[in-house]
Formats: structure tokens, sequence, C-alpha cells
């Protein structure tokens, strides 16, 4: 559901869903490891209370997705931006 709520309304993708797909998935991954690497090094190893190291790890990881949804995995097309590479 996130990824098509995602494609349809938050970015207003029209490419293919199979790359398109399987670049969310690994990019979900990637955010579940970054808050897994945050929670690990802030709460196990440094020992900072679990509670505040989540609730700024969830802004953290929240904007690390937003941004790479919007370059690597929603990317604009180019005849829509008008951009020439």
């Amino acid at each position: 559901m996130g990824f098509l709520a995602n494609r349809r309304f938050t970015f207003r993708h029209d490419g293919g869903i199979g790359v398109t797909g399987v670049r969310y998935l690994l990019t979900q991954v990637a955010g579940y490891l970054l808050n897994l690497v945050l929670l690990l090094l802030f709460v196990d190893w440094f020992n900072f209370p679990h509670q505040i190291v989540q609730a700024i790890a969830i802004v953290v990881v929240a904007t690390f997705l937003f941004v790479v949804l919007r370059v690597f995995v929603f990317a604009p097309s180019l005849a829509v931006t008008g951009v020439v590479r």
C-alpha cells in the first residue's frame, strides 16, 4: 500500500512498476537498517535512553526515506522536468 500511495499521490510517478518496485524495496530495507544502526550505536554503545534515540531516529529515517524516494525511486522523468543530460 505504501508503494502504491507514494507512487500515485506523493510523487505522482508514471514510470514502470518493476524497477521502481525493486528500488522501493531496497530503500525500505536501507531505512530499516539505518534505524537499527542508530539504535545499536546510541542505545547499546553510548547508553542513551532508547525512547529519545527512537524519537530522533524517526525523524532521521523519515527524512532519509523521503529524499531517497524522491531522488532514486520516484525520480521525475526527463520529459516532465525538461532537463537534458
